[in-house]
C-alpha cells in the first residue's frame, strides 16, 4: 500500500536572524538549532531543550513551550559583568505553550541526525541527575500524533521548523493547536501575530504541497484561529492518491582553512563519495609582493610548498599555484592535500577521477619546472601556457605528469587575464578564460578539449591538423599512463573558435561528443545537421565524432542570430544528447516544456544525428538583456533529470547578469539572493517539469562564483561543487557542522567545497548490521543504512514493535525466535518507482555460554606454575560437562578439557591464558573468556644516594633509587627512623654513622632488598676576634685579634675591598667610616663558620713627603713614599736639578726608588709636586726638596 501524505510545513520566524547560545558548539558560519534530550538532568516535565536566542524552546509530548528573553536582558547583563551597573535591574521574561489538542497520548518521539559530539551534567548534589554523554540531535520526530499524521520538528537557517505529515486516509482537520499565555492570537498577512508581554512574534504562513506526476503542486492553505486554538484550512482540494514531498540535502559546505588567499575552479568526485576540489593560492602583485600565509597541505603530500608564482598569464596581478585537496565523504577530514606547480603561475581547469578512483587534472601552466613523469608523453615546456595532465593516485602521489601544447597559449580562451571581458568575443563571462574538460573512457584513456592559439600544437589522427585562425578548439586523447598521444586534432574556423566540454556517448563510447563556442562562419560542420550554416554573432557549436576513426561524423551551429555558446554536453540512455549555454536571441523553445520565455539560458534535447531538436526551453528571468548564470556542471541521470549549476553576479564590474529573479522551489536550501549567489535547478524528464531550484551563498560582501573550471554531479544527483568563496575576508560563507574548514582564515577568499544531494532517483533500500544478526536474547543491534535516493525511511523489526522512521536505528530483541527485518526506502519523487524495500533475518536465542576460570600462582621467583579453576556456566542451568573446553595457555601448550592440571610455564612472562566454551545448540557458542597471568622475575632492589660527610648543623636530605620499591623503612644510625620515600634527617652532633635502608614489595619475588652506607658528620669551627685601638683612634691602624677556635685557617674582609689570610692582621683605612669586618674560620674537614661585626675606621686628612732617602739597597729607607690618610686621588712627580722628571706616581703605596731609565741617579736634591684630592672632597697641592743619599 502506498503511503499518501499531506505535508504542513510551519516556520516560527520568532528565531529569525538570531545566533544560537548555550549548547551549540558548533564550528562553522551556518549553525544549527540542536534538540538535546531530558534524561534526567533537567527537573522537569519537556522531553527535549532547545536554548535558541532569544528563547528556550521546551518539547513536550503534546506539544511545546517557548520561553521568551527581552533582548535587553543580555545587555543588562554584560553591562553588570563589566562593572557598568551595579545591580541587573528588572530581567524580562514571557512564556507561553503550545498543545495539540485532543493529540495522541502514546506519541512516540525519536532523534534523528544524532551529533557526534555530546554534553555532560553535573547539577545540584543530587547524583541522579548527573548525566553523562547526552548527545543532541538536529531533528526530533512525533510518530502518530494524530492517527495517521507524523510531525518532524527541525531547524533550517536558524528558523524553527516543524512538518505536520498527513498520511493517506488521514484527516488533517483533526489537527488543533491551542495556545496557552499569550495576550493576543490573530491573522495578519497571511501570518499567525503572537502578541506577548514582550512584543510580537509571528509563524510564516503554512506551506503545504504534493507531488503529482513529477510536478510539486502547492496546496493553498491558511491558518483558522478560534479563540486560542489554532487550526488550518486548505483553500482547494488535494488529491489523496500520490504522494508528496522531496528534501534536497546539503550533505556538507566547508572551506579550505587556508591562511593564504585560495581561489576556487574545479571540482569532482569518487567511487566512495569523496570530493576533490581544485583551486589557487597565491599574492597579489606587485604589491604585497610575497607569498603570505599558508594552504593547508596534509603530511607527505606531493608539494607541501608554495613554488613561487612568475609573470605567465596574469602574473601582472596575482601571482599563483595550483592547489588540489581530497576531503571525505563527509567533509569533516582532509585525505590528502597539496601545491601543484612550479616556478611560474599553474592552474587546475578540470578534474575527473578514473575507474581506479586516480584523479586526473587538466590545467594550465606557464611553469618550465611543472613536474613531470619519467617517460612521459611531453617532459618540456613549449612556451606561453601549456596544458598539463596531472595523475594522482587514491593516495595523493603522482602517478603520471606531461605537457601538451605548442608554442602559443594553449589552454587559453581569448586572454588569459580573468579580469578582462572583451566585448563580441567568446570570453562572455568572467572565467571563460579557463575554460576546459577532461573525461575519462572505459579503458582509463584521458580526452580533453580546450582552446589553442598554438599554430605547432600536436596532432595525430587530426581531422584538422592545422590552426584554422587565430584561436582554435582542440581534442586531445591520452593513453592512461600520459605516455602516448593517441588523438591531437584543431576544431575551428578562421575567426576564434573555442572546445569548452566533451562527453562520451553512454550507450555506445564509439561517439564522442564536443561543444563550445565559435565565431567562425566557416566552422566545420556537416550537411542535414540542425544548423550547417553560421547563425550570426557568436554561435554555440555541437560536434560527434567517432572515436575509433577520429573523423568528424556529424556537427553544427547552435544559437540564433545574437550571442549564444554551448557550455555542457552530456547523452542519456536513450542516445539523445543534452547540451545547456547561454543565449540573448530567440532560441527554439518547444511545446509541452517548463520554460520561462525570452531568457538567456537554454536547455536543448537533440537526436543522436544533430539534425533535430526533440525538446528545447529557455530559463531565466524573462530578459535577453544580460545572460544570468555561468554554467558551471551539467548531469543528465537515469530517469532523465537534468541537472545545472551555475552561478552569476557582478564579481567584476563587466561580468553579465544577477541571480536575482531566477525561480527556486520552496523546499530550496536558499530562497532568496543578494543577486551574487551560486545557483541549482533541476528539470524532470524531457524538460516538462521545475523539480528544484535554490541559491547558495552568502548575503552580502563578494558574490559566490568559480575563476575558472568544471565541477560534476555524479549519476546518483548529488553536486560535488567548488565556488571561490568568502572573498574579502568574509566570515558569513554558509558552512555546515563539523566540517574540516568552518571559518574563512584567509584575508581575502578561501576555496569552498560544497556536496548537495538532490534525491530524484529511485530508491534503492541497502541495509546491513554493524555485528552479527544471530545472538543471544537480549540482542541488540545498530543497523547502518547505506540506502541511495530516498528521503524517507521505515523499519519494521519483525518483532511487534513500533515503526521506525529514523535513518540508522538501534533496536533491541528480547524475546528468543526469528525475526524479518525490513526497511523501506522511500522517494516520492522517483522517476520510476517511489519505494523499495529489502529484508533481513535476525535469530535470537537464549542458551549462552557463559565461560569463565580463576587462577592462583606459586609466589616464588620460579618455577612459574598455576592452578586453574574453570567456573564457566549456562545461563540456562544446563550441565558444564555438555560444552566442550579449550585450554590456549599463551606460551604455545594448549589443553582439551574441563580443568587442566598445574600448569608450568616455561620462563617469566607475562602470558593470556584463552579459555574457548563450545557447545553449538548455545546461542553464542563458541564463548571465549580470557585471563593475563604475569610471572615476573622482577625483584626488588634497594639503593639510595647520600652525601659522604657533612658539616655540623647537618640537615642531610636522601633520595631513594629502588627499583620495584612500594615501601621504605630507613635506620638513620642516630636513633631517628622514616618511612618516606625521599626523607631527611638532621644530625645533633658530629661522629661515624650508618644509614641503612630496607626496600620492600610483596609483589616481587625477593620481596625485601636492604643497603647500609657510612655517613661522617664533621664539627664546626667557631668564629670570632676583636681589635684595637677600641674606641678608635684617628689615623690610628687596627690591630685584629683572631679569638676563633677549631680553626685551622682564616680569611679576613675588611669591608672595604680589602682581604687578608693573617691570622691576625693590621688594617689602615683610608676613609672616615663604619666598615663591616667578617673573619670566616675553616677547619681541616673544610667546615666554615663566619663572624662579623663593624669596625670604625677614624681618618683625618692628612699628607706629608719626607725630605731625604737613601737607595743603597739595605732594605731601610731605599724608596721615598708620599706618606698620608685620607687620600682619595693624587699625582707625586719628582723632577732633577735641569727639570726633568724622574719620577711619577698615583699611588701612595708607589714609591721612587732613585733611578731613572733604569740607572741610580746621583746623589743630590730634587725637587717635587704632590696634588692631593681626600676622601672628604679637600685638596692640597704641595711642593718641595728631596735629598738622595748614598
Amino acid at each position: 500500500m502506498k503511503k499518501i501524505f499531506i505535508l504542513f510545513t510551519v516556520v516560527l520566524s520568532i528565531f529569525l536572524s538570531h545566533t544560537l547560545m548555550a549548547h551549540s558548539p558548533q564550528t562553522g558560519n551556518n549553525p544549527t538549532v540542536e534538540y538535546i534530550p531530558n534524561l534526567g538532568q533537567w527537573d522537569a516535565p519537556f522531553l527535549y531543550k532547545s536554548n535558541h536566542a532569544p528563547c528556550d524552546f521546551f518539547l513536550t509530548k503534546t506539544g511545546y513551550r517557548v520561553l521568551l528573553s527581552d533582548p535587553a536582558n543580555a545587555q543588562k547583563m554584560d553591562r553588570k559583568h563589566h562593572g557598568h551597573i551595579q545591580s541587573d535591574g528588572v530581567l524580562k521574561f514571557h512564556a507561553y505553550d503550545v498543545s495539540f489538542v485532543n493529540s495522541n497520548p502514546k506519541v512516540a518521539l525519536s532523534e534523528e541526525k544524532i551529533l557526534p559530539h555530546y554534553y555532560n551534567y553535573y547539577q545540584g548534589n543530587e547524583s541522579r541527575r548527573w548525566k553523562q554523554g547526552v548527545h543532541p540531535s538536529l531533528v526530533v520526530n512525533y510518530s502518530n500524533i494524530y492517527e495517521g499524521i507524523d510531525m518532524r520538528v527541525y531547524s533550517e537557517n536558524m528558523n524553527i521548523k516543524y512538518d505536520l505529515i498527513v498520511g493517506a486516509n488521514a484527516d488533517y482537520k483533526k489537527i488543533q493547536i491551542k495556545y496557552t499565555g499569550l495576550d493576543k492570537i490573530y491573522i495578519k498577512d497571511n501570518k499567525l501575530i503572537l502578541e506577548s508581554s514582550l512584543g510580537e512574534q509571528n509563524e510564516l504562513q503554512p506551506y503545504t504541497y504534493q507531488f503529482i506526476n513529477n510536478e510539486k503542486i502547492e496546496i493553498p492553505c491558511e491558518y483558522v484561529v478560534n479563540g486560542d486554538i489554532v487550526s488550518f484550512k486548505l483553500k482547494k482540494n488535494h488529491n489523496p492518491a500520490y504522494p508528496l514531498y522531496i528534501d534536497p540535502t546539503l550533505v556538507f559546505s566547508t572551506l579550505s582553512a587556508s591562511t593564504a588567499d585560495n581561489w576556487g575552479f574545479t571540482a569532482t568526485y569518487d567511487s566512495s563519495g569523496n570530493l576533490y576540489a581544485g583551486g589557487i593560492t597565491g599574492y597579489s602583485y606587485p604589491n604585497p609582493g610575497a607569498y603570505n600565509g599558508n594552504f593547508p597541505t596534509t603530511p607527505g603530500a606531493f608539494q607541501q610548498n608554495f613554488g613561487g608564482g612568475g609573470p605567465g598569464g596574469m602574473g601582472n596581478i596575482f601571482r599563483y599555484d595550483a592547489t588540489v585537496t581530497k576531503f571525505n565523504a563527509t567533509g569533516t577530514s582532509l585525505i590528502y592535500s597539496t601545491y601543484l606547480g612550479g616556478v611560474d603561475n599553474d592552474q587546475p581547469q578540470s578534474m575527473i577521477v578514473d575507474h581506479n578512483d586516480n584523479l586526473i587534472v587538466v590545467g594550465r601552466t606557464y611553469s618550465a619546472d611543472f613536474p613531470t613523469s619519467p617517460g612521459c608523453y611531453d617532459d618540456s615546456h613549449n612556451g606561453g601556457a601549456d596544458i598539463f595532465v596531472f595523475k594522482f593516485s587514491s593516495a595523493g602521489a603522482m602517478l603520471a605528469s606531461t605537457f601538451v601544447g605548442g608554442s602559443g597559449d594553449d589552454a587559453v580562451n581569448v586572454s588569459p587575464d580573468e579580469m578582462v571581458i572583451t566585448p563580441n568575443d567568446l570570453k562572455h563571462n568572467y572565467s571563460d578564460d579557463a575554460r576546459s574538460e577532461v573525461i575519462v573512457d572505459s579503458n582509463n584513456n584521458i580526452y580533453l578539449v580546450a582552446a589553442t592559439t598554438s599554430p605547432d600544437f600536436p596532432t595525430i589522427l587530426a581531422h584538422q591538423p592545422n590552426l584554422g585562425g587565430m584561436q582554435d578548439g582542440v581534442i586531445v586523447e591520452l593513453n592512461p599512463n600520459c605516455t602516448n598521444l593517441l588523438w591531437g586534432t584543431y576544431l575551428g574556423g578562421s575567426q576564434n573558435d573555442a572546445a569548452y566540454v566533451i562527453a562520451l556517448n553512454k550507450t555506445n563510447q564509439n561517439e564522442v561528443y564536443v561543444a563550445g563556442g565559435t565565431l567562425s562562419s566557416n566552422f566545420p560542420t556537416t550537411p542535414g545537421t540542425l544548423n550547417p550554416t553560421y547563425q550570426g554573432s557568436i554561435d554555440g557549436f555541437l560536434s560527434r565524432f567517432n572515436n575509433s576513426s577520429k573523423a568528424l561524423v556529424a556537427s553544427t551551429y547552435i544559437g540564433t542570430n545574437a550571442y549564444d555558446q554551448v557550455y555542457g554536453v552530456q547523452t542519456d540512455d536513450s542516445n539523445r544528447v543534452y547540451i545547456v549555454g547561454q543565449t540573448q536571441g530567440a532560441y527554439p523553445v518547444t511545446g509541452g516544456v517548463w520554460t520561462i520565455p525570452n531568457s538567456s539560458q537554454f536547455f536543448s534535447i537533440i537526436n543522436n544525428s544533430l539534425s533535430s531538436i526533440i525538446h528545447s526551453t529557455v530559463f531565466g528571468t524573462g530578459t535577453l538583456a544580460t545572460t544570468n548564470i555561468a554554467p558551471n556542471a551539467f548531469m543528465i541521470d537515469k530517469c532523465q533529470n537534468v541537472y545545472l549549476s551555475g552561478w552569476g553576479g557582478p564579481v567584476i564590474p563587466a561580468n553579465p547578469g544577477s541571480t536575482n529573479g531566477m525561480p527556486v522551489t520552496p523546499d530550496a536550501i536558499k530562497l532568496t539572493t543578494d543577486g551574487s549567489d551560486f545557483y541549482f535547478i533541476v528539470l524532470g524528464k524531457n524538460l516538462a517539469t521545475f523539480l528544484y531550484g535554490s541559491f547558495f551563498g552568502q548575503n552580502g560582501g563578494v558574490g559566490e562564483h568559480v575563476d575558472g573550471g568544471t565541477s560534476r554531479f555524479d549519476e546518483k544527483g548529488v553536486i560535488y561543487q567548488a565556488i571561490c568563496a568568502a572573498c574579502g575576508g568574509s566570515q558569513t560563507y554558509p558552512t555546515t557542522p563539523g566540517v574540516w574548514g568552518p571559518n574563512n582564515l584567509s584575508q581575502n577568499c578561501n576555496l569552498g567545497a560544497l556536496k548537495i544531494a538532490f534525491n530524484f532517483q529511485n530508491p534503492n533500500a541497502i541495509a546491513s548490521a554493524s555485528g552479527p544478526l544471530k545472538g543471544c536474547a537480549p540482542l541488540t543491534i545498530q543497523f547502518q543504512n547505506t540506502s541511495t535516493s530516498a528521503t524517507n525511511y521505515s523499519w519494521n523489526f519483525g518483532d511487534g514493535s513500533p515503526i521506525d522512521n529514523s535513518v540508522n536505528p538501534t533496536h533491541t530483541y528480547s524475546t528468543p525466535g526469528v525475526y524479518t527485518l525490513t526497511l523501506v526506502a522511500s522517494n516520492p519523487n522517483g522517476c520510476t518507482a517511489t519505494i523499495d524495500s529489502m529484508h533481513l533475518i535476525i535469530t535470537v536465542i537464549n542458551d549462552s555460554l557463559k565461560p569463565n576460570f580463576t587462577y592462583v600462582k606459586q609466589d616464588s621467583c620460579g618455577p612459574f606454575t598455576a592452578h586453574f579453576t574453570n567456573t564457566s556456566q549456562y545461563n540456562n542451568g544446563m550441565p558444564m560437562a555438555n560444552a566442550d573446553y579449550h585450554w590456549d595457555f599463551g606460551d604455545g601448550t594448549s589443553y582439551n578439557g574441563q580443568t587442566p592440571p598445574l600448569h608450568s610455564f616455561p620462563a617469566a612472562n607475562v602470558y593470556t591464558v584463552t579459555l574457548t566454551m563450545t557447545d553449538t545448540n548455545a546461542c553464542n557458542s563458541p564463548a571465549v573468556f580470557q585471563l593475563v597471568i604475569d610471572f615476573a622475575t622482577n625483584i626488588v632492589k634497594s639503593a639510595f644516594v647520600m652525601p659522604d660527610s657533612v658539616c655540623m648543623p647537618a640537615l642531610v636530605s636522601f633520595v631513594d633509587q629502588s627499583q620495584n620499591a612500594t615501601g621504605w623503612s630507613w635506620n638513620f644510625g642516630d636513633g631517628n627512623t622514616s618511612n618516606q620515600t625521599n626523607p631527611l634527617n638532621t644530625y645533633q652532633t658530629p661522629g661515624t654513622f650508618t644509614v641503612t635502608l630496607i626496600s620492600f614489595n610483596p609483589n616481587t619475588c625477593n620481596k625485601l632488598d636492604s643497603m647500609s652506607r657510612i655517613i661522617t658528620i664533621f664539627p664546626q669551627p667557631f668564629a670570632d676576634f676583636s681589635w684595637k685601638p677600641d674606641p678608635p683612634e684617628p689615623n690610628t691602624p687596627n690591630t685584629f685579634k683572631n679569638l676563633s677556635t677549631g680553626a685551622t685557617d682564616y680569611l679576613w674582609d675588611f669591608g672595604d675591598g680589602n682581604t687578608s689570610t693573617d691570622k691576625d692582621p693590621i688594617h689602615i683605612y683610608e676613609k672616615d667610616g663604619t666598615y663591616t669586618v667578617c673573619l670566616t674560620a675553616r677547619n681541616s674537614y673544610g667546615c666554615k663558620d663566619t663572624a662579623c661585626k663593624s669596625v670604625r675606621g677614624m681618618v683625618i686628612p692628612l699628607v706629608d713627603v719626607p725630605t731625604g732617602f737613601s737607595p743603597n739597597g739595605d732594605g731601610v729607607n731605599d724608596y721615598v713614599y708620599v706618606k698620608g690618610y685620607g687620600i682619595e686621588k693624587m699625582m707625586f712627580r719628582i723632577f732633577n736639578r735641569w727639570g726633568e722628571k724622574v719620577f711619577e706616581t698615583t699611588d701612595k703605596a708607589i714609591g721612587w726608588d732613585g733611578r731613572y731609565k733604569g740607572m741610580m741617579q746621583e746623589m743630590e736634591v730634587y725637587s717635587y709636586t704632590l696634588s692631593v684630592e681626600f676622601f672628604d672632597g679637600s685638596k692640597l697641592n704641595k711642593s718641595g726638596n728631596i735629598t738622595l743619599l748614598k
